[in-house]
């Protein structure tokens, strides 16, 4: 049995390990970066959910204040009675009044 392995051998395995250990903080930095954008992606999911969320509750309140507003009866009128004397003063007065002139400048 030899007792020396052949270089070209001891090279291959040595290679073989140097790409193992030198993958090593790449793997670890892919992971890290992966980790980093699954949380970015949740918070981004959650924003989009809570602005819907928000959006619908807009709507809806919009709907029920429309739909209260139209609902609602118009303020009733009150009759204008000619025979009372306010009125009778009121019309008087504006009779009285001389029409006034729009000054031009």
């Amino acid at each position: 049995m030899p007792k020396s392995v052949h270089s070209q051998i001891t090279d291959g395995v040595t290679q073989t390990s140097s790409h193992v250990l030198g993958l090593g903080p790449a793997t670890a930095a892919i992971n890290a970066y992966l980790g980093q954008t699954q949380s970015l992606t949740v918070l981004f999911a959650n924003m989009v959910n809570q602005q819907q969320q928000q959006a619908i509750v807009g709507l809806s309140v919009t709907t029920r204040n429309v739909t209260k507003l139209l609902a609602a009866k118009p303020p009733q009128k009150k009759a204008v009675n000619l025979q009372s004397s306010s009125w009778q003063e009121h019309t008087e007065y504006h009779r009285s009044a001389e029409p006034q002139m729009p000054v031009v400048t």
